[in-house]
């Protein structure tokens, strides 16, 4: 539905869309300021749900004639395939993957068809290879060339400290950005944009506004791995909790809290976390807790938590570990600790 509320503002292609969805009741399109984003919303979707492959076919269609090249984003697709094929309950049927498939096989299609006129970008939060290997649907998207968004390479990131610092005021004294990039760990644009905040508020409370390695090490314990950095470290938990089936919630965390606690999780401390969270599934069946710990190592090594050193895994991000350990070592015993009995 956004892909017709954005093209409506393109010259050229208002009326493509205005001529495929022109039985949208009362044409609300061309009235979307007055009526409100949510009613417009809510009358497109009446208006396409019952027959959504021709309109999306026809739209295509109109958009492949356009005078210039159009590309298609398709954002947050993963969110949206989740949805299809886990419904509210977060429970992979043989319905819902079926109707992910139909949906996928779709646009899998249509890329072909329009590949010398349209070209198709998919993005979003979460993996979307994990999710469809779930289902075992892998082949759907076989037209798309992944490409991974990886940090900033360290020359990159002290490059945009520097320019905020600049451009702020704020002298960085002592190689005081080479001690953000060592405690972050893994330049993740967001994290390092998220420090440098942190360091504009402290540094302006004082004249001169400097920052120096004890300022950037108070600010890494008591911003960025409390209560103030929560907010955006979070959503790596909740977009892990809208991927993995609920029975599979509690192992996924408690691995995270190894790996944090312990500075590595072994193959030996993986399987028995695993197995002391999962025996039956919500029907009633045996579990496989080998394959639940590859899903889950998957799932952590495409979403970018941890990474293979040897046969152990790792925090990629210094600044998730030690987030993590922060937050959750408080009465958990690390697997190598514990005593017959011990539940954390």
């Amino acid at each position: 539905m956004k892909l017709a509320v954005e093209a409506k503002a393109i010259r050229g292609l208002s009326q493509a869309v205005l001529d495929t969805f022109r039985n949208v009741p009362g044409a609300i399109l061309g009235r979307i300021d007055e009526v409100g984003m949510a009613e417009f919303r809510l009358k497109l979707n009446e208006g396409v749900e019952p027959d959504w492959r021709a309109k999306g076919d026809e739209l295509l269609a109109r958009m492949a004639g356009a005078e210039k090249p159009v590309v298609v984003l398709l954002d947050e697709l993963p969110v949206m395939v989740n949805v299809l094929l886990k419904g509210e309950d977060l429970r992979i049927t043989p319905d819902r993957i079926e109707r992910a498939r139909l949906f996928l096989s779709w646009l899998r299609e249509a890329t072909i068809r329009h590949q010398d006129q349209l070209r198709f970008v998919a993005c979003g939060s979460i993996g979307l290879e994990p999710l469809l290997s779930r289902a075992g649907i892998s082949e759907v998207m076989t037209t798309f060339t992944p490409f991974e968004l990886g940090p900033w390479d360290d020359k990159v990131a002290r490059a945009f400290l520097e320019d905020r610092a600049a451009r702020a005021g704020i002298e960085f004294q002592g190689s005081a950005e080479d001690r953000i990039l060592k405690l972050i760990g893994y330049n993740i644009p967001q994290h390092v944009q998220m420090f440098m905040r942190f360091i504009y508020e402290d540094a302006k409370q004082r004249v001169p506004h400097t920052c120096t390695p004890k300022d950037v090490d108070r600010l890494y314990k008591e911003r960025m791995l409390s209560i103030h950095g929560h907010v955006d470290l979070a959503t790596y938990e909740d977009r892990l909790k809208r991927v993995v089936r609920p029975e599979l919630v509690a192992a996924a965390l408690e691995l995270l809290t190894e790996a944090a606690v312990s500075r590595r999780l072994t193959p030996q401390a993986a399987i028995t976390i695993v197995k002391s969270h999962v025996g039956k599934d919500h029907v009633g069946r045996d579990t496989d807790s080998v394959v639940e710990l590859r899903f889950l190592l998957g799932i952590f090594t495409h979403d970018g938590y941890l990474k293979m050193v040897g046969n152990n895994s790792v925090f990629v991000s210094h600044l998730l570990r030690d987030w993590r350990k922060r937050r959750f070592s408080f009465g958990y015993i690390r697997l190598d600790k514990r005593t017959a009995g011990d539940r954390t």
